[in-house]
């Protein structure tokens, strides 16, 4: 079982909204890196699709983000998170509440 964690800055959107998107733009919606922004489905229960940056991750050092040290919680300038907001605003088309999000998928 490989576990992934994810401590991102962003929007969380139904996840169907991905297919209304493709049919809207005629491209095929990006999975993980697209530009400077990060796309995380839910793979396993098509629950939710996060758009947004990614602030921390686990890696082979660090399998379990807060297992060698505590974990700080990472805020971004509010000017960055403007940023953040304005990109996924200009490529997808999505706009609403964003927020800091912690997720755990496992495969």
């Amino acid at each position: 079982m490989i576990q992934n964690q994810y401590f991102m800055y962003g929007i969380s959107v139904p996840y169907k909204w991905y297919k209304d998107w493709e049919v809207r733009t005629g491209r095929k919606f990006p999975v993980g890196i697209y530009g400077n922004m990060f796309c995380l489905f839910d793979s396993r229960d098509g629950k939710y699709l996060i758009i947004g940056r990614v602030l921390d991750k686990t890696d082979d050092d660090n399998p379990y983000l807060g297992e060698k040290k505590p974990l700080e919680v990472p805020k971004l300038e509010e000017i960055d998170e403007i940023i953040i907001q304005n990109s996924v605003k200009e490529e997808f088309g999505f706009e609403g509440d964003f927020h800091y999000y912690f997720v755990t998928q496992i495969k």
